[in-house]
């Protein structure tokens, strides 16, 4: 059900214009003894890439996504303009609105989450539309409510910096608290703190 509910919320036709991927359908994995499921997301102007190289479709080129990481990664000594980063953080910020609107919560905000779609695979990352960036990883999204469970986020040192202090193992000995949005805000304030600096906390 809970699911079923995100792809509800992703389905919205307005979802591009919120920073994410429509969603178009969900399954479940069974080839794994434990309980997956997967989301199907479309690019509306996708085109299919040919499997075997002829003249018969030349202009055709495919989209991949391009991460935020792999984008600060790959360019931190030629960083893109400030007016350009402003516009990135300003729509990731409506994104997270929309999301915090919708009474939902992410849980899970960070670099590697947040993609672009460069439109050739042969294009150099500078070329990136960095105005329309897409929010993903909703693998522990859930609505904000006191009666939705909440799923347990892995604890690795890699996400930490991400995490509000409350969240931190040193200061979870008791009773942990439960995930809310003050906590996504913290997780958007150390990607902005990243594309301001343009290199990464971890």
């Amino acid at each position: 059900s809970r699911i079923k509910a995100l792809a509800v919320l992703l389905s919205s036709p307005k979802s591009s214009e919120f920073g994410l991927l429509k969603c178009i359908g969900f399954f479940q994995d069974d080839q794994t003894a434990a309980e997956k499921y997967g989301l199907l997301f479309e690019v509306s102007d996708m085109q299919v890439t040919q499997l075997t190289p002829g003249p018969a479709l030349p202009s055709l080129q495919p989209r991949r996504p391009c991460s935020l990481y792999e984008y600060i990664t790959t360019t931190k000594q030629d960083p893109p303009l400030l007016g350009d980063r402003f516009r990135m953080a300003s729509a990731l910020c409506n994104i997270l609105l929309q999301i915090h609107a919708s009474n939902w919560l992410h849980k899970a905000i960070r670099s590697s989450n947040i993609f672009f779609l460069c439109q050739n695979l042969e294009a150099s990352l500078p070329h990136l539309d960095m105005s329309n960036p897409f929010l993903m990883g909703f693998d522990f999204s859930r609505p904000d409510r006191l009666a939705a469970e909440s799923l347990e986020l892995p604890r690795d040192q890699v996400d930490k910096a991400y995490r509000h202090p409350a969240l931190w193992p040193s200061q979870t000995s008791g009773q942990k608290p439960r995930f809310r949005k003050e906590f996504d805000i913290f997780a958007l304030g150390v990607v902005l703190l990243e594309i301001g600096n343009w290199r990464l906390v971890g």
